[in-house]
Formats: structure tokens, C-alpha cells, sequence
């Protein structure tokens, strides 16, 4: 029983290195394009996404599509 426990921690590990990893990516990433990372906008961005995908999946993706496409026109 310990080694499912052990193997299971040691795949969560493994995850957690991917994520830093991909983390100092972005970061470099960002800093090569220039852009500051600003958490109120960051926290802003995730808040509107968050609300724009609950809006589509009560609203429907075709409807939400054909809404945006003429927005963007």
C-alpha cells in the first residue's frame, strides 16, 4: 500500500518540476517580448475568461461564435 502511495507522490513530483519548468518558459518568454507580468490584469484576464466560459457553455458555442464574429466586424 506505502508504494502506491510513494509511486503517486513521485508522479506529483514529476508534475511539479513540468510546471516550473513551463513557468520559468513563460517568464523568459515574456521577458524576450517585452511584456511585464502584472497580476491585477493577470487576476483581471482569468476573472473575464472564467465568466466568458460559463457564459458560452450556458449560452451555447455556435451562438457565442456567431456573437463574436460580429463584434470583431
Amino acid at each position: 500500500m506505502m508504494s502506491l502511495y510513494q509511486s503517486i507522490v513521485e508522479q506529483n513530483i514529476g508534475i511539479l518540476k513540468e510546471l516550473d519548468e513551463l513557468d520559468k518558459i513563460r517568464l523568459s518568454v515574456m521577458s524576450q517580448l517585452g511584456i511585464l507580468e502584472d497580476n491585477l490584469r493577470l487576476k483581471a484576464a482569468l476573472i473575464f475568461q472564467w465568466i466568458f466560459r460559463l457564459y458560452t457553455q450556458k449560452m451555447g458555442e455556435a451562438y457565442t461564435i456567431k456573437m463574436v464574429r460580429k463584434m470583431i466586424k
